[in-house]
């Protein structure tokens, strides 16, 4: 399981956090960080097997130039259960939150209580 508390992630090149997996992700905390000014996504998720537990909570996604968090799961994926809460999502280039994950990819979540403001898309 991969883990990221109380950070600041800012100025990378590309995305703030990556989290890529050809064969899943066997859960992934992202909580209490700051996630600002990168060159694409402020996280940036793809699976291609089956997903556990992920956890996104009480984090700040500002001023990314792309999304403030893009998912990707390929055709017949499975994410599992992934929990974005409490997150705060602005002025960022794209959407606050995108899932660009395949008509097929099976993924339960449950988004509440995220606030957004000022996001291009």
């Amino acid at each position: 399981m991969t883990q990221i508390l109380n950070c600041e992630i800012h100025d990378c090149g590309s995305h703030g956090v990556k989290q890529d997996s050809q064969l899943g992700l066997e859960g992934f905390t992202l909580v209490g960080s700051i996630i600002r000014d990168n060159g694409s996504a402020g996280l940036w998720m793809k699976t291609q097997g089956i997903g556990f537990l992920h956890v996104i909570r009480s984090n700040i996604f500002h001023a990314n130039t792309g999304d403030g968090i893009e998912a990707q799961a390929t055709v017949g994926a499975r994410w599992g259960f992934m929990t974005i809460m409490n997150n705060l999502f602005t002025s960022n280039g794209g959407y606050g939150i995108q899932s660009t994950s395949a008509s097929d990819a099976n993924w339960v979540s449950h988004n509440d209580y995220n606030a957004f403001h000022s996001n291009t898309s």
